[in-house]
């Protein structure tokens, strides 16, 4: 048999696939991420063949290496300076390959980092334009599209990106950019469908299925100026200035699907595939087809950007306190900790501490450290200052629990001057009765009980002034309900930003005239409601207090609420709230031993506050949606409620059961007591039964629907479109809601709650809760 001679190992050049190292032919190459590469302080040469020593020039600092200087990028690629491969070629569309000899077809476009497509544009987008893009994301960030007025970057622009997962849509007509942000981050590797418009100065934002972001431009200017400017996908490239690129995030890494744009006349689907049968395209760079990014596996850890070099090579751009290959080494540990945000993280060797805020406590200081309530008692030479800041002037409410020991005493009052003097408003007990006072400049009105209060016994006084019209009501009881008019022609109660005093008076002098203020409290006085505003730790909210002493008599004299639990009276009776880990009418419950997914149980005292967006609060919302599974016994109660002043006149929204039957109302700003915007149901729902309800508002429409009955709609009054709140969600009800609303919204909701969705996103009624306040449950079936 004869003898063959030695196998010949195939040419494997720079920049070729490789297993390991004995696959790379060029000497002083090295095989890196399946790429022969140069080792350290070597280049390749121009054919890829070997790789040559870099000599250093040390006596001419302003010599350096340049692989670029020889530009190895055939028909028309860029040379960039690499320092994992030495240098990179960017292809122009249509060519790809390591030096851009090779042809290559484009499908669905790939995007690395320094990829862009330049489009014609084809439609006049002056007045109102609306994209339409889908993509799939690698990246935290990136640039997905941008024009404008200038090729600098100045003047008219607009742009659509991704900053930390967020959508994020910009446009500036000539007085300011108008910014708009998705709800919710993206998922990465997953293609979404975004829509972004603008009509004038009004922008809409939709990503997905979530609700529109509203917002508008400031400025009087209206027309966006873009005549004969592109669109650019991806990298803008060397066209704009460094000044204007400062404000953009860096090129997308990715794939766009499909990219529209129209207007009221027109619609424009580009076609993004290469070669072209249309010239939609003007020029490319360093585009791939999907599917071949390497940054397809999102190597990058800890929030890293993924620049994709080419099909199989990458690098990390890592965050600050990371660093490595994949951004996998932590350098500061507190960069990644759990702290909250009220509280300072401290490095321990390789890991680090949550140093908590005096009002936080836990392992991340993720729970609120409960503090005790302390009720003010009253000697009779006592008083407490409270500010009442902007409480409106047309309609008021005031709520007072209180005991008193003496038949005598003032209870409260408030001027719009100091020493009494201008409007006032006073409570006051005169042999044991008890008297309502207040004047707008017109002469005083007096409402005073016929009946007298009990002494040592807990009581709740309310008074309500709403325009000319005064109410008086003890113990909640109608037959001691007591009215009263002004005679004049004046409405407006003025004591915005005033001092409400409690229990007493510094001095006679301070006392309103016509009050008929004669003695301090002897007393206490257990809570307050403002305009629906709870006080219930008025020592604490004290801009000032004389003589005023913790009360410790009943009923939390002794703490019945374990684990930590915090007692709070409610006239003679206690309420515990409880340390976030605990629940139970006494805090005696774990949360985690218990199954916190039970529908919960509302009593009509069981008022539970989220964040209107569940983890933020917006002050300002053009849509809302909820959906709600509930059963109840009852025909009144309100459910959900947020509002922003405290009368009609103010934004409110509230879904409630009047009747038997579900009701949805709001007030963007333009309704009145008169003309309130009430969608009703039609489908009884106190039987007992699991019942759906399904509301949801764009700006003025407004849509209800219950279990299978037909959707119903209606809209508001015109002149307003978005609801101004105090970023704050009611479930369950309110102390007190809009004066001039029906009285059943009043009521708070009795029955079971099992789901709760805000903007399509469960609103988990344990967890997401404020404040600790107490809960129960109840039977899931």
């Amino acid at each position: 048999m004869g003898q063959t001679g030695p196998r010949s190992s195939p040419i494997v050049k720079i920049l070729d696939r490789c297993l390991n190292g004995d696959y790379c032919s060029a000497g002083n190459s090295q095989c890196r991420q399946g790429i022969c590469q140069c080792k350290q302080g070597y280049m390749s040469s121009s054919d890829l063949k070997e790789c040559v020593e870099v000599e250093t020039l040390p006596t001419d600092e302003h010599v350096t290496d340049d692989s670029c200087i020889n530009n190895p990028c055939r028909n028309n690629g860029l040379c960039r300076l690499d320092k994992d491969l030495g240098y990179r070629c960017l292809c122009p569309i249509g060519r790809s390959g390591s030096i851009c000899k090779d042809n290559g077809r484009i499908t669905t476009p790939s995007f690395s980092g320094m990829s862009q497509l330049i489009l014609r544009h084809y439609i006049q987008t002056d007045h109102e334009i609306i994209i339409d893009i889908s993509f799939k994301a690698l990246n935290y960030d990136g640039l997905l599209l941008f024009s404008s007025q200038f090729p600098n970057g100045s003047g008219d622009f607009l742009s659509l990106s991704l900053r930390d997962a967020y959508v994020e849509f910009r446009f500036d007509v000539g007085g300011g950019p108008m910014i708009l942000r998705n709800r919710h981050r993206i998922q990465l590797n997953q293609f979404i469908h975004v829509t972004a418009s603008r009509d004038g100065k009004d922008g809409s934002l939709t990503v997905d299925k979530e609700a529109p972001v509203l917002g508008t431009a400031p400025g009087s200017l209206v027309s966006l100026n873009l005549v004969d400017r592109p669109f650019y996908l991806g990298n803008p490239q060397s066209e704009i200035d460094k000044e204007f690129k400062q404000r953009l995030p860096m090129g997308f890494v990715g794939c766009i699907k499909t990219f529209h744009v129209k207007n009221k006349l027109r619609t424009h689907l580009y076609d993004l595939s290469y070669p072209q049968v249309s010239d939609h395209i003007m020029s490319g760079l360093d585009i791939a087809e999907c599917g071949s990014n390497s940054c397809n596996s999102l190597p990058c850890k800890y929030g890293g950007t993924c620049l994709a070099k080419d099909s199989d090579v990458y690098s990390c751009v890592c965050k600050h306190g990371f660093t490595g290959r994949d951004c996998e080494i932590v350098l500061d540990p507190c960069v990644m900790a759990n702290c909250h945000e009220s509280s300072t993280c401290q490095i321990y060797g390789n890991s680090y501490k949550c140093i908590c805020s005096s009002n936080r406590e836990g392992e991340f200081c993720e729970f609120e450290k409960l503090q005790p309530i302390d009720v003010p008692e009253f000697s009779g030479n006592s008083f407490l200052e409270l500010p009442l800041g902007d409480i409106g002037s047309t309609a008021m409410t005031f709520t007072i629990w209180f005991k008193t020991s003496k038949p005598n005493g003032v209870l409260f009052y408030a001027s719009t001057y100091a020493g009494g003097n201008g409007d006032f408003i006073s409570l006051n007990i005169v042999d044991r009765r008890v008297e309502f006072r207040f004047n707008m400049g017109s002469g005083t009105i007096v409402i005073s009980s016929d009946a007298v209060i009990s002494l040592d016994t807990w009581h709740e006084v309310m008074i309500d002034k709403t325009k000319k019209f005064g109410i008086l009501l003890i113990d909640k009881n109608p037959q001691y309900n007591y009215t009263g008019e002004s005679k004049g022609f004046l409405t407006e109660l003025n004591l915005d930003n005033s001092i409400l005093y409690l229990g007493g008076f510094k001095s006679r002098f301070d006392i309103p005239v016509d009050s008929n203020i004669t003695y301090n409290l002897t007393g206490v006085i257990q809570r307050m409601y403002i305009n629906g505003k709870l006080y219930d730790d008025l020592m604490l909210s004290a801009k000032d207090k004389i003589n005023v002493l913790p009360y410790r008599g009943a009923p939390c004299n002794v703490n019945p609420c374990l684990n930590g639990g915090v007692c709070i009276p409610k006239m003679d009776q206690v309420e515990c709230k409880c340390p976030a880990k605990f629940i139970g009418v006494k805090c005696e419950k774990r949360v985690d031993s218990v199954n916190r997914d039970r529908p919960l149980l509302f009593d009509g005292e069981t008022y539970l506050q989220y964040s209107n967006e569940i983890s933020e609060e917006s002050a300002a919302q053009r849509s809302n949606k909820y959906y709600i599974k509930f059963r109840t016994l009852k025909s009144n109660g309100l459910i959900l409620y947020q509002n922003g002043k405290s009368n009609v006149l103010g934004d409110y929204l509230a879904i409630a059961i009047v009747r038997g039957r579900v009701e949805f109302s709001y007030n963007l700003g333009k309704q009145s007591e008169k003309d309130l915007h009430i969608i009703r149901s039609a489908v009884d729902i106190d039987d007992g039964g699991w019942h759906k309800i399904l509301a949801e508002r764009h700006e003025r429409e407004g849509t209800l629907k219950v279990d299978n009955e037909k959707l119903i709609t209606d809209s508001s009054t015109e002149g307003a479109s978005q609801l101004d709140t105090n970023g704050i969600l009611l479930i369950g009800g309110k102390t007190r809601v809009n004066i001039e609303l029906p009285e059943d919204y009043n009521q708070g909701f009795m029955g079971c709650i099992q789901q709760v969705l805000v903007n399509d996103r469960e609103l988990h009624l344990v967890q997401h809760r404020r404040t600790s306040s107490a809960v129960n449950f109840c039977d899931a079936r």
